[in-house]
């Protein structure tokens, strides 16, 4: 069979495909913010926050969000000195955007709350990158402003983002808040909701979802699926889908009409899995094949499976496990993990990583953990440490990395390029090498 009658079967059978009918019904409804072309603009994300915080605001539900905020806020950094403003009359709270931090730039969103003397900072990032210690020249600017208040300091960002570690060291005492924390506390406000607000809220969550903001696995799953089966057709409508042109070749002819036909839908697949993302895909699907493959050799005692779309994969091994056992508490990642080895995004240049997780844990494995931590710094083979104490209110800490040597950031990285065997063998040694690390750390504390 052709090249050229290969594409036009999958089209027929595109055409058919009751994933693709299933996709245009859940991405069919008219959303005001992607009409509004929102995307993932931080402006106009702050914008709608805003909106919502504001007591002020027309939404009919006060400062309730604020409260809600306040204690998803707490309930993620546990440790706090801020858990009775989540139950403050907070009705006097000014929330304004795109606020002038002195000659240091401009804070996102700033909340201030002249009654109860709070202020709440947040560094909002949908799609750009930390820069220029921005963390810290905001905390310094406040600590001067608004001395003697309580002062909270909030990075919001999506839950895959990786903000480069010489920022976050310079963050002092900023707290992490992911938009999946934000899309639960505005699902918590629907029952408050008048009609409109409920509008607003479910389209703001949908468009979350849909610009990949936070997870949808179901979108994932169908998204991923239609691009493995038609990728030759997904490839002819990258290039011919404006194409009106009656002399083109026959594929590209029926490629057009198919995206005339279904473009938003072709459009979305095409978000979420060409270009970078489908680089991303490729070496996601790799590096499950290792894990998995090591797992079933023993070396591991689990990891992510086969089919998942997530951007960070984890596994566990038998010696690890046997020192930080799962607890009954649910602790930081909700499973009752206490720790995790990483492949840690970007799965375009990944690294794996050690890290743990003390929250809601007992004081036997804190002690573990800290023990570990301290071995880790004082390891002459481990150059990525981590300094800071290991306590209560620590909720994550990585205490060892190693780099695979993996790079596919740049821009003209395409799928195509992937070099299947040469990317295993550098996972596999980092892996390794990470396990060799876990070996000599075990050892120490166990001695």
């Amino acid at each position: 069979m052709s090249e050229t009658k290969n594409v036009k079967m999958q089209v027929m059978e595109l055409l058919e495909d009751e994933n693709l009918a299933t996709l245009e019904e859940r991405i069919g409804a008219v959303n005001l913010f992607e009409a509004a072309d929102m995307g993932r603009q931080e402006i106009r994300h702050s914008a709608f926050l805003r909106w919502v915080m504001d007591p002020a605001s027309p939404h009919g539900l006060g400062d309730t969000p604020l409260h809600r905020l306040l204690a998803r806020l707490f309930m993620t950094n546990e440790g706090g000195n801020f858990a009775d403003f989540a139950v403050s009359d907070l009705g006097d709270a000014v929330v304004r955007t795109e606020t002038q931090a002195g000659n240091n730039g401009r804070m996102d969103i700033l909340v201030t709350s002249e009654s109860r003397r709070l202020v709440l900072c947040i560094e909002n990032k949908t799609g750009s990158q930390l820069h220029d210690c921005q963390l810290e020249a905001y905390r310094e600017y406040l600590e001067r402003e608004y001395d003697g208040w309580t002062r909270l300091y909030v990075l919001l960002a999506p839950d895959d983002f990786v903000p480069e570690e010489k920022q976050i060291d310079h963050g002092g005492d900023w707290m992490r808040l992911n938009y999946s924390d934000i899309a639960e506390v505005l699902k918590g406000l629907l029952p408050s909701a008048n009609e409109k607000t409920g509008l607003l809220i479910e389209d703001y969550v949908d468009l979350l979802k849909r610009e990949g903001i936070i997870e949808d696995p179901q979108l994932d799953r169908l998204t991923t699926d239609l691009y493995k089966r038609y990728s030759q057709v997904f490839d002819r409508i990258a290039v011919y889908r404006n194409d009106n042109n009656e002399k083109n070749e026959a594929d590209g002819r029926l490629a057009a009409g198919l995206y005339r036909m279904h473009g938003p839908a072709f459009d979305l697949v095409n978000k979420r899995c060409t270009g970078r993302n489908g680089t991303e895909g490729h070496l996601r699907d790799i590096y499950l094949k290792v894990l998995n493959d090591m797992k079933q050799k023993g070396l591991l005692s689990s990891c992510a499976p086969l089919d998942s779309t997530r951007k960070y994969l984890f596994f566990h091994t038998p010696r690890m496990d046997t020192y930080l056992p799962k607890s009954k508490e649910k602790g930081t990642w909700g499973d009752g993990r206490t720790y995790n080895f990483w492949i840690y995004p970007s799965l375009l240049k990944p690294t794996v990583k050690l890290e743990l997780g003390a929250w809601q844990q007992t004081d036997e494995v804190i002690e573990r953990q800290e023990q570990l931590r301290k071995a880790a710094y004082e390891d002459k083979y481990i150059t990525s440490r981590a300094t800071k104490e290991i306590t209560r209110q620590t909720k994550y800490r990585i205490i060892t990395s190693v780099p695979t040597g993996i790079d596919m950031s740049g821009d003209d990285a395409a799928a195509a390029d992937i070099d299947e065997n040469d990317i295993e063998t550098k996972l596999r040694n980092a892996i390794d090498q990470m396990l060799d690390n876990e070996r000599r750390l075990l050892n120490t504390v166990n001695n």
